[in-house]
C-alpha cells in the first residue's frame, strides 16, 4: 500500500528515471552472479587440473624412490646408480614447482638479453651423467646466440628438451646447433614419432605410441614447453622419422633489450 502510494505521487519523469535505476541495478546483479559462476568454474577447473597433474606425478615418483628402496633392500647399492635416481627426484621435484608457478607466468617473467650458448653448455654440464649413462654422443655447434628472454623458463624448456632427446635415444647422439637466424636445433637419433602423434605431442596428457611403449611419458613435459615458449613469443617446430630420431627447432623473437 505504501509503495502503491508512492508510487502514485511520482512524476512521469521520476518513473522512468526509477524503472532505468532498477534496470540497470537488475543487469549488475545478473552480470555479479555471472561472474561468480564463471570463477566457480575456473577454480573447479584449475583443482581438477591440479589433481589430475599431482595423480601423475606422483607415480612418475613413485618409480625411483621405489628403484632406490629396492636396491637398499638388496644391497645393491652404488654410487653412481643412487645419483642417478636422486637426480630423477631433483627434476620431478622441479617440474612441480614449475608447474605451480607456470599458473601465474604473468608475474613472473623478466626479460632481459641472454646468452643461449651459455645456458646450453650449463645444462651439459649438470646432465652428463645423463649421457654417459646412455652412452650418447654430444654434437655441440652453438656459436653466440643472444635472445630477449626470460633465463629462468628458457632454461627450463632447454632442460626439457635434452631430457626428452636423451630418454628416447637409445643409441647414438644428441646435436645442439644454432644458426645466424635467431634459431636453436636440438636433435637427436632416437626412436622417432609415429605421424599420426606429431600434431598432438604438445597437448596436455597426450604421450602417444612410443610414450606409452616405452613406459617414460607422462604428457606434462611438452605440454609445459609449449605452454611457456607461446608466452616468451618462442615458435617451437618439430619433426621426426619414426626410428631415425626427432628434431625440435626454436625461433627467437629478433628483437633485444
Amino acid at each position: 500500500m505504501r509503495y502503491q502510494s508512492f508510487w502514485g505521487n511520482v512524476t512521469s519523469e521520476q518513473r522512468d528515471y526509477i524503472t532505468s535505476i532498477e534496470t540497470l541495478s537488475h543487469t549488475i546483479i545478473t552480470q555479479q552472479q555471472q561472474h561468480i559462476r564463471d570463477v566457480e568454474q575456473e577454480a573447479h577447473r584449475l583443482i581438477a587440473e591440479w589433481e589430475d597433474y599431482y595423480s601423475v606425478w606422483s607415480h612418475q615418483i613413485k618409480t625411483p624412490l621405489a628403484s632406490l628402496q629396492l636396491q637398499a633392500d638388496t644391497d645393491n647399492l652404488s654410487k653412481a646408480s643412487v645419483k642417478n635416481e636422486v637426480n630423477k627426484i631433483e627434476h620431478y621435484v622441479k617440474m612441480m614447482i614449475y608447474y605451480l608457478k607456470a599458473n601465474h607466468l604473468s608475474n613472473d617473467i623478466a626479460l632481459t638479453n641472454i646468452e643461449v650458448d651459455k645456458i646450453i653448455k650449463s645444462l651439459l654440464r649438470e646432465h652428463a651423467h645423463f649421457f654417459i649413462q646412455n652412452d650418447l654422443t654430444v654434437n655441440l655447434d652453438v656459436r653466440k646466440l643472444q635472445v630477449l628472454s626470460d633465463e629462468k623458463w628458457l632454461r627450463f624448456i632447454l632442460e626439457q628438451l635434452l631430457i626428452n632427446a636423451v630418454k628416447y635415444t637409445l643409441q647414438g647422439a644428441i646435436t645442439i646447433r644454432s644458426s645466424q637466424f635467431q634459431q636453436l636445433e636440438i636433435i637427436d637419433t632416437g626412436i622417432g614419432i609415429l605421424p599420426e602423434d606429431l600434431p598432438r605431442v604438445f597437448e596436455k596428457g597426450y604421450t602417444g605410441y612410443n610414450g606409452r611403449t616405452q613406459h617414460k611419458a607422462t604428457g606434462l613435459g611438452l605440454y609445459m614447453v609449449k605452454k611457456l615458449a607461446d608466452e616468451l613469443n618462442i615458435k617451437l617446430i618439430i619433426e621426426s622419422t619414426v626410428g631415425k630420431g626427432t628434431s625440435v627447432r626454436l625461433i627467437f623473437p629478433k628483437n633485444h633489450v
